[in-house]
């Protein structure tokens, strides 16, 4: 294996190692959002229910002060989620750049490598030719 080929190979791994840190962190952010979503549905049904009960009411205020902390929390971890995939993203797109660098040199080596071949052939074929035409002139 050449050494192009074998930056081809861990250019690609890397890229794939970035695509799935990302993949991960969005999916992460997902859950975050999902869990933000549950949340705002449970502080809507618990006001509901200090509406139909006043006697909740007294607990409440303790509930809504809690779930607000946890709510700005999550807001916050999807805010630093969030960061991370825009850093993700940019790493993955830097090693695809990397990648296609590799890529394009290895397939102009294989390029050239093909050439010569050829040539090489060209050359062979074309002393077959001379000297077939030496015999025949010759005899």
């Amino acid at each position: 294996m050449t050494a192009l080929s074998e930056l081809v190979r861990i250019s690609r791994w890397h890229l794939d190692e970035k695509r799935q840190k990302l993949g991960d962190l969005e999916r992460l952010a997902d859950r975050l959002r999902d869990d933000l979503r549950k949340l705002d549905d449970t502080i809507a049904h618990e006001q509901r229910v200090v509406q139909e009960d006043p006697s909740a009411r007294e607990t409440y205020s303790a509930y809504i002060k809690a779930e607000m902390e946890r709510r700005g929390r999550l807001e916050q971890s999807i805010a630093n989620v969030q960061s991370e995939i825009e850093s993700a993203r940019e790493e993955v797109a830097e090693a695809f750049r990397e990648l296609k660098k590799y890529e394009m040199a290895k397939a102009n080596q294989d390029q050239r490598e093909t050439e010569r071949l050829k040539k090489a052939e060209e050359k062979q074929m074309d002393e077959i030719g001379l000297q077939l035409h030496q015999r025949n002139n010759s005899g």
